[in-house]
């Protein structure tokens, strides 16, 4: 990854048409190299709105960092091979927000764009309320996409992000993946891709791009709330507090390092799955010969190892590095039959390492639906098409239309019923807590007038994720 250093002449200007143009370019064509979908060469000028041209999704809050995003790409919309379609997600947790995004809606229709707003109507629990947030956002952006048939969502993410990201991540002790900060292009989702075309922009570019085309920005009042760790390296950043050159050189470094990793990876997971060495069950386990974590680079075992246990717990990141390091050993040097258990996934040691998820004490999160919902995940591990279901169903007497459905995702253990395995497992309860669907492994556990939900596990498309193997 290149940086431009932030105190050239030229950094005091907004983005030109031309110089957004080659940025958004730049970003599909990254796509496109490493995707089975293919653009083709963008002409000089093509038709806004082709039909037949993919769609993207702009994800504009109203700052001043998307409305650039926004600008760049209403004006370069007939030089670039897609179509684009603005998403406001409206978290509702100050006043005034869905005024907001009905503000970014008049501009994106004003510029020639489709424009939609995505309430999140979901309260977060106690916690991180930024974290909440963003996972919100990502929910709701893809939902969307999948609704409308989007291939990538583009954000604004710029180099002030990027290298706030990065301290972030030397904070908590992270490693070459953690450092190397954000990709331009990372996996969002099954057949979908999350697109940062702006990480070399620094933020000040962007605010002035947006000046100049003399866009309304909103001002977030949280940009400048020192309880957020985030906000108050920004100001450091801005302070001139942090060297922005060090930054880059550690980040370019790091991101060297993980591209080079991603490349094993994929190397071994490629070879472990053409000769059956590893295998996924469609109840979201995993299965590994124990003799592929032996040999190896060590950081290349961690890798692997955490790949797994992400993908089966359903969690956004692994454990710690120091207790993945010790179950490697473990798996290593442990006698057949022994078991241990790490963030959430139970690891059955043998000649094959069986990998699945571990109910805990609670199980996995409930879901509640809300109505209109068209595609869930359930646990981070299970694609839940509530549409298809629906639509599959629609003879049974019990069954409502897809914009009615309603009620409650729950784990099967929950019930009181299943093995340790099945206990983990999907269930569609209706609004009276009564069984409606449930995925097809654990039908034989309730009654038969239970429906079998249209459910996919996703565990393996998270082992696969931001190594171009999603293909396979």
């Amino acid at each position: 990854m290149s940086f431009a250093h932030s105190h050239s002449p030229s950094f005091r200007d907004g983005l030109s048409r031309d110089e957004g143009f080659e940025l958004l370019a730049r970003s599909l064509g990254l796509l496109a190299a490493r995707s089975p979908l293919r653009l083709g060469r963008a002409p000089v000028e093509c038709p806004i709105f082709d039909p037949a041209a993919p769609l993207v999704i702009l994800a504009v809050s109203g700052g001043p960092d998307s409305l650039a995003l926004l600008h760049l790409a209403s004006t370069n919309a007939a030089r670039l091979p897609v179509r684009f379609h603005v998403v406001t997600i409206d978290h509702a947790l100050r006043a005034g927000s869905a005024e907001e995004a009905a503000a970014v809606g008049e501009i994106a229709r004003s510029l020639g764009l489709a424009h939609e707003t995505r309430r999140w109507s979901r309260r977060p629990a106690a916690g991180n309320l930024q974290a909440e947030a963003r996972r919100a956002r990502y929910e709701l952006l893809t939902d969307t996409a999948f609704r409308i048939g989007a291939f990538a969502v583009m954000t604004a993410h710029h180099q002030d992000d990027q290298i706030e990201t990065h301290f972030l991540a030397a904070a908590r002790g992270a490693g070459d993946r953690g450092l190397a900060g954000m990709r331009a292009v990372r996996d969002l989702a099954p057949g979908l891709a999350l697109l940062r075309p702006f990480l070399d922009v620094t933020s000040g570019r962007l605010k002035q791009t947006t000046a100049e085309a003399g866009l309304p920005a909103v001002d977030d009042s949280s940009n400048s709330d020192d309880r957020f760790d985030r906000v108050r390296l920004r100001k450091r950043l801005a302070s001139g507090a942090l060297d922005r050159n060090i930054a880059f050189d550690a980040i370019s470094g790091h991101a060297a390092r993980r591209g080079a990793t991603d490349v094993r990876l994929a190397d071994i997971l490629s070879r472990l799955l053409d000769s059956g060495a590893l295998v996924f069950g469609a109840d979201g386990s995993l299965a590994c010969h124990r003799d592929a974590f032996a040999g190896g680079p060590e950081d290349l075992m961690h890798d692997l190892l955490s790949r797994f246990l992400a993908a089966v717990s359903g969690r956004d990141h692994p454990p710690e590095r120091r207790a993945v390091t010790r179950l490697a050993s473990r798996i290593a040097h442990a006698r057949e039959g022994d078991v241990a258990t790490l963030g959430g996934v139970r690891v059955d040691i043998g000649a094959v390492v069986g990998f699945e998820r571990e109910y805990g004490r609670s199980g996995p999160a409930e879901i509640n639906l809300v109505t209109g919902a068209r595609r869930i995940v359930f646990d981070g591990r299970f694609d839940i098409d509530i549409a298809h279901f629906t639509a599959t169903h629609d003879g049974s007497s019990k069954m409502p239309s897809p914009d009615a459905v309603a009620g409650t995702i729950v784990p099967l253990g929950l019930l009181g019923k299943g093995n340790a395995r099945e206990r983990t497992l999907p269930v569609l309860l209706d609004p009276a807590q009564r069984p409606l669907g449930a995925h097809p492994l654990v039908l034989p556990k309730l009654p038969s007038s239970i429906l079998p939900l249209s459910v996919r596990q996703r565990v393996t498309w998270r082992c696969l994720a931001d190594l171009g193997l999603g293909g396979r």
